[in-house]
């Protein structure tokens, strides 16, 4: 939620109709709720992000009398809600989350895997595959969102296997030819919002504060489309 002064972590069903407009950033979509909570326990044991529900506006002041959460108690989390948090500090923690949620997660990974390895060695085995669940979480996500998003950038482009030409626009096949026969599948159209962002080759820069501009190039994919856009991504790569 880069919008918010201390960004953190959120599972959301939707994308949010404000997105195109929004410094928000998204990772998925994601197959299940339980993966969505194995990624964010996966980022979230490695980067102190803060844990608490509360929206903390630009003008937020922390209570005198507040409590420092248990994850903070622990060095787990930072906790602005607290007043305890440093905005510098939080703020680079802030950067590495986006760059996980950007496929830079190699150092997430393998903070996890010390931790697996070491649970395993104390016989830990439970622990241990919880953590491998989260490894497995993530790194599939990525991989996934990664596809989809190399797919839609490569714009238009076609490929002819076994005789049959299709035509590819941002992700998604808009037209088949079979013998000089065009045929075009039947599908929903996209909604307005979703088409220009589809269309769009970047969201606007991010400007959060405390957090330093950066430029992203991502953009939520709909839940409805991912299925097809990766069926299209693993025919491509076969073929080409």
């Amino acid at each position: 939620t880069l919008s918010e002064q201390w960004p953190r972590l959120v599972i959301a069903s939707r994308i949010a109709k404000t997105v195109a407009s929004s410094a928000d950033i998204y990772l998925g979509p994601i197959s299940t709720r339980a993966m969505a909570r194995d990624v964010v326990d996966a980022i979230e044991s490695v980067i102190p992000l803060r844990r608490c529900t509360v929206r903390m506006g630009r003008k937020y002041r922390a209570p005198e009398d507040a409590p420092v959460c248990s994850a903070a108690q622990l060095g787990l989390a930072l906790c602005p809600c607290s007043g305890t948090a440093d905005p510098q500090e939080y703020a680079r923690e802030v950067e590495r989350v986006v760059g996980a949620m950007m496929g830079e997660a190699k150092e997430v990974v393998e903070k996890l895997t010390i931790k697996m390895r070491k649970y395993s060695q104390d016989q830990r085995f439970e622990e241990a595959g919880d953590v491998l669940a989260r490894i497995d979480a993530l790194e599939t996500v990525l991989r996934r969102v990664q596809t989809a998003r190399d797919l839609i950038g490569a714009g238009s482009f076609e490929f002819t296997a076994q005789n049959i030409s299709y035509r590819i626009e941002c992700g998604l096949l808009q037209a088949t030819h079979i013998d000089g026969a065009e045929f075009k599948p039947v599908a929903p159209p996209l909604p307005r919002d979703l088409s220009e962002l589809f269309h769009a080759p970047t969201l606007a820069p991010l400007t959060s504060t405390p957090i330093a501009p950066a430029s992203l190039t991502t953009m939520p994919i709909a839940p409805e489309l991912i299925d097809e856009i990766l069926c299209i991504a693993r025919h491509t790569a076969r073929n080409i």
